[in-house]
C-alpha cells in the first residue's frame, strides 16, 4: 500500500515516532487533484470543501483556486492562506450579521443564500456598504440546508427587489458517499432540470451552476475500488458537459480530494485476554479518529501494522477511553503484534479527526505533521492539552 510505504520513507528521518499522530502526505494530495481534475477537463472547475480538514487547505496546490467555507472560523483559515486570485465560498446555514458583513468586504467571497431571511440580512448588510454582494441560490435537498424549490423560484421571480446583491448562480448538494454512480448523475439531472426550468420561465441566466458530486471514498472491505472511483468521475464530468450550457461550472468536493493522504498513526501500549478475546490497547482511539458510518467497531476499516509478522490472530483494538464505545477494530483477524508496534489507519485525511469526540477525557490532542513532496516533514499543530478547555479557567495554572 502507497500509504505504508510513504510513512516509512518520512519516519527514517526521525529516531522516534512520536504516537499518536496524524500525517499528511503533499504529493498523495496533490495526486489526488491531478487525478480529479484530468477527469473533468477544463470546463468543470474543482472546489475544495475546507471542512473535509482545514490543515489542508495551503497545500492543495495549483490545481484549486476555489474554496468552500461553512464557519466563520473556516472562513479566517481562507483569509490568513489563500492567495488574492482564490475564490471563497461562504456557505452555512448559521451566519451571523458581523460574519457576513466582515466576508462581504473580501472581494474573493461568493455567499450562499440558505434561506429567505438570510437573504434579508445580506440584502441589508450590502445596502449599508453601498456595494452588491455575489450570492449563490442554494437548493435544498429536502434537509435544513438550502431553499426549497418554491422559494427559489420565488427568490428569482421577485429579484428586482434585492437590489444590493448579484444572483449569480445557484447550489446544489445533495449528500455525501456516494457508491452509486445512477444516483449521482440523478442528481446531475434533477439540478440542471431545475435550472433550464427557471432560466425559461423567468428570463433569466444563471452564471454558476455549484454542484457537489459526494462521491464516496472507500473505508471498509466492501466498498468499492479504485477503478470504480475513477469510473464515477468519468460519468459525472460526461453527464454534467452534456448539460451545462453558457454556465460556469463548479464542482464541490471535500472527502474525494483529502481522504487518501492522511494517516493515523497509533501505539500498542497494553495487551490483555478476557473472556477468551484478545485486546489490544492504543494510545490513541475514537477520542482521535472517526471514519464515516463507523460505530463501535461495527465496521472495520482496513489497517496495516508496522512489523514483519507472518502469523495471524483475531484481535478486538481499542483506544485509551474509559468507555467500552471505544473500540477501532472488532474481532478482526489482524497480524500478531505486541507492546510498541505502530498501528496504521490509512484514509484518515477526511474528517477523521475533526468529528471524533477529542474532548472526551480531557486527552491530549495529536499531533499534526505534513509530509512535503520533497520527504521533509512540516508540523503543522503540537501535540495540545485539552484540560485547560475542560475546566475552569482560574483553576488552571499557565
Amino acid at each position: 500500500m502507497i500509504y505504508k510505504k510513504l510513512f516509512e520513507k518520512a519516519i527514517v528521518q526521525t529516531d522516534k515516532i512520536c504516537t499518536p499522530a496524524y500525517f499528511y502526505f503533499e504529493k498523495t494530495l496533490n495526486d489526488s487533484v491531478k487525478t480529479i481534475s484530468s477527469a473533468f477537463g477544463k470546463k468543470i472547475e474543482l472546489c475544495y470543501s475546507i471542512k473535509a480538514n482545514p490543515f489542508l487547505t495551503a497545500f492543495v496546490g495549483d490545481g484549486i483556486k476555489i474554496f468552500e467555507v461553512c464557519s466563520y472560523g473556516e472562513y479566517q483559515i481562507c483569509k490568513n492562506q489563500l492567495s488574492v486570485d482564490t475564490e471563497i465560498i461562504f456557505g452555512g446555514v448559521c451566519k451571523l450579521d458581523y460574519e457576513i458583513s466582515e466576508a462581504i468586504k473580501d472581494e474573493r467571497v461568493i455567499v450562499t443564500v440558505e434561506s429567505l431571511n438570510q437573504l434579508e440580512i445580506i440584502d441589508r448588510l450590502s445596502a449599508e456598504r453601498k456595494e452588491r454582494t455575489k450570492i449563490l441560490l442554494r437548493l435544498s435537498a429536502g434537509n435544513q440546508f438550502g431553499l426549497s424549490e418554491r422559494n427559489l423560484k420565488k427568490v428569482i421571480n421577485s429579484r428586482s427587489s434585492y437590489t444590493n446583491v448579484n444572483m449569480i448562480g445557484i447550489q446544489y448538494y445533495a449528500g455525501t458517499q456516494t457508491f452509486k454512480i445512477d444516483d449521482i448523475l440523478k442528481k446531475i439531472n434533477y439540478l440542471f432540470d431545475i435550472v433550464l426550468q427557471i432560466e425559461r420561465e423567468s428570463v433569466f441566466k444563471f452564471e454558476i451552476v455549484d454542484f457537489g458530486a459526494g462521491i464516496g471514498v472507500p473505508y471498509y472491505k466492501v466498498d468499492y475500488d479504485k477503478n470504480n472511483f475513477e469510473q464515477m468521475l468519468k460519468e459525472t464530468s460526461e453527464l454534467i458537459l452534456k448539460r451545462r450550457n453558457h454556465h460556469r461550472v463548479i464542482c464541490e468536493m471535500g472527502r474525494a480530494i483529502a481522504a487518501e493522504c492522511g494517516v493515523y498513526v497509533s501505539r500498542v501500549i497494553d495487551q490483555k485476554e478476557n473472556a477468551g478475546r484478545k485486546f489490544s490497547i492504543l494510545d490513541g482511539g475514537t477520542n482521535h479518529i472517526k471514519y464515516y458510518g463507523q460505530a463501535f467497531g461495527g465496521r472495520n476499516v482496513v489497517i496495516d501494522i508496522l512489523n514483519d509478522a507472518a502469523e495471524t490472530d483475531v484481535y478486538t483494538i481499542c483506544g485509551p477511553l474509559c468507555t467500552v464505545n471505544d473500540i477501532l477494530l472488532n474481532n478482526e483477524t489482524l497480524k500478531k503484534h505486541t507492546i510498541g508496534d505502530i498501528f496504521l489507519f490509512p484514509n484518515a485525511g477526511a474528517y477523521c479527526q475533526t468529528e471524533a469526540n477529542a474532548l472526551f477525557l480531557s486527552r491530549e490532542l495529536p499531533i499534526v505533521n505534513l509530509v512535503r513532496t520533497d520527504g521533509s516533514i512540516v508540523t503543522l499543530r503540537e501535540e495540545k492539552c485539552t484540560y485547560k478547555i475542560n475546566s475552569k479557567i482560574n483553576n488552571v495554572k499557565e
